[in-house]
């Protein structure tokens, strides 16, 4: 876990692979040897309805793609 601190560090400095733009949440999924898989930056919360859905089942299907979990065939809504 890196957190914001009073020096903000860029997150190339810390992750070679990250480049670009960024911005505060900032989460990165890691494969286990460290590798990034994916990286998110900003927030939508319950408040913004289709676009938090959205990006839980999106966060969801990665950790189980990690994880190695295979996904259900359908859910039921």
């Amino acid at each position: 876990l890196l957190a914001a601190k009073d020096a903000v560090v860029a997150p190339s400095e810390v992750f070679s692979t990250i480049t670009g733009d960024y911005a505060i949440p900032t989460i990165l999924f890691l494969h286990g040897d460290g590798r990034v898989r994916a990286a998110h930056t900003g927030f939508s919360g319950p408040a913004t309805g289709e676009d938090h859905v959205r990006l839980r089942r999106e966060f969801e299907s990665i950790v189980q793609e990690l994880l190695g979990i295979a996904e259900p065939a359908s859910e039921a809504h």
